[in-house]
């Protein structure tokens, strides 16, 4: 028997359900293929940072199985067409792959398993990107699925340490991929279209472990036992960093949360223990925001809750170019908006700062921004992002932040960069403003300004907007669109 492993966003050989049980199945006679899409890398949402990603990632996974006897095989085109052409050239008996769970996969997969079943050919398909899975986890007195994070995670809780047990070593060996099937090379960058100016980490399974040891190696001065208090300060290095690796797959949720449970299982003070917690909280946020996809897809094209449709954004294009580029005005906002644009990513307390700029000062539709995040990062993940981005506007629903919540950057800056380091890092005008000046430059006069080389207007930009009245004025357009015949 032979069967085709079919990867998407699990490319690694440890820990994949699917490789697994192919592997388990046919003594190791399995072809790996991935597929690029031209409908997934045409649709908008796709940027170069995420692509060089996969392409990086692709390689040293051919490389790894290339070293057990296999090889990845490249497709690209529309996969239901390139699966049927594999199956003739490799005779193989059906496909296997792990589920996605956006609408697109979803109606995709299940066209492909319809195919695939009424030719007498295998087709399965496993839970594996999610610790626990859309369908698995709905409310006990209806039946419904959650649209609350605090009593979706104490459940989730339940169910996904049992999913530990599950981890899987990588296959020893495979047997070659016949010699009947075509090789096509691996694509560049530019060859799929894309021109990449962003400074990117490495990309590979071996990346994704050698992170994940690190995180929790409690020796190092920020780890998982720091994280509830690190994770807020941009300047400092106290986040994991594997968020590009959960989105495509080079570590498993489940090698995640192994790590957290083996570091639990240590003698922890009150404070250690509440860092390992919030950090598994994240894998529950990365879980409850694809099973909100999954029950109201509707999430993907506007609000949650469908009253903030009414809401009249200003989109002023000039404003929202000013935003991208880093350029309003507001040190915290423009330090995260050219980190993004240099490295691909974004602090996450920095991204709440940020989209709640863009939506509530310059009341800009949050799919603006939504996608423009989407085009830049380099752990672009549609599910997450979008669920950011309706919270920071408020019109996610009962996991949302109220609308009347606007976050001040200013303070939001004191409070999380208080000595200015990560505003001086990304924003290399304000360098020289000292502490006292450096969440508020324009409040500096015009002798100041001339002592400490920033000029604003000249060398950093006025504020785009006083924090008082994009308050006021959010407040306004959000009450007209809920309570119009006021």
């Amino acid at each position: 028997m032979r069967l085709i492993c079919w990867l998407r966003r699990d490319l690694r050989l440890t820990d994949n359900t699917a490789l697994d049980y192919a592997a388990r199945t046919c003594d190791g006679d399995v072809v790996p293929v991935f597929i690029l899409d031209p409908a997934i890398l045409n649709d908008g949402y796709v940027g170069p940072a995420i692509t060089a990603v996969t392409l990086e990632m692709l390689r040293t996974l051919d490389q790894a199985l290339r070293q057990r006897g296999s090889e990845l095989i490249i497709r690209h085109g529309d996969p239901l067409s390139e699966l049927k052409t594999l199956l003739q050239e490799s005779q193989a008996d059906g496909v296997v792959w792990n589920r996605d769970y956006t609408p697109f996969a979803v109606r995709r997969d299940t066209a492909i398993k319809r195919w695939l079943k009424h030719h007498k050919r295998v087709a399965r398909s496993f839970p594996d990107a999610v610790l626990v899975e859309p369908e698995g986890l709905l409310t006990k007195s209806a039946g419904n699925p959650y649209a609350t994070y605090g009593p979706y995670a104490r459940r989730w809780s339940e169910l996904a340490f049992a999913q530990v047990e599950r981890v899987t070593p990588a296959p020893q060996q495979l047997a070659p991929v016949p010699a009947s099937v075509t090789r096509q090379p691996l694509p560049t960058l530019a060859e799929l279209g894309f021109t990449l100016t962003q400074t990117l980490p490495p990309a590979s399974e071996d990346a994704a472990q050698q992170l994940l040891l690190q995180f929790f190696d409690r020796r190092r001065a920020l780890s998982a036992v720091t994280y509830a208090t690190a994770r807020e300060l941009p300047a400092q290095p106290g986040t994991s960093d594997l968020s590009m690796h959960l989105r495509m797959g080079t570590l498993s949720p489940r090698q995640c949360l192994k790590a957290a449970a083996d570091a639990l299982a240590a003698p922890l003070t009150a404070s250690e223990r509440q860092g390992v917690d919030t950090w598994i909280s994240e894998l529950a946020w990365r879980d409850f925001y694809n099973q909100l996809t999954f029950h109201f897809p509707h999430v993907l094209k506007g609000p949650y809750d469908k009253r903030y449709a009414a809401i009249q954004w200003r989109n002023q294009p000039d404003e929202f170019a000013a935003w991208c580029g880093g350029l309003t005005g507001y040190p915290i906002v423009d330090a995260g908006q050219r980190q993004l644009n240099q490295i691909a990513w974004m602090h996450n307390r920095v991204r709440m700062i940020s989209a709640s700029f863009l939506v509530k000062h310059l009341l800009i539709d949050w799919r603006w921004g939504e996608r423009y995040f989407m085009q830049q990062l380099r752990d672009g993940d549609p599910t997450a992002n979008n669920g950011g981005w309706q919270w920071a506007a408020g019109c996610g629903g009962p996991s949302a932040q109220p609308y009347f919540r606007v976050l001040n950057p200013i303070t939001q800056s004191q409070k999380h960069d208080p000595s200015g380091d990560y505003i001086r890092r990304y924003v290399p005008e304000l360098r020289h403003v000292p502490n006292s000046f450096i969440h508020t430059p324009w409040l500096m006069t015009a002798q100041q300004q001339q002592q400490f080389n920033c000029r604003i207007g000249v060398d950093y930009p006025a504020p785009l907007i006083e924090h008082s009245a994009a308050r006021a004025r959010a407040l306004d357009t959000y009450r007209a669109a809920l309570q119009p015949d006021k």
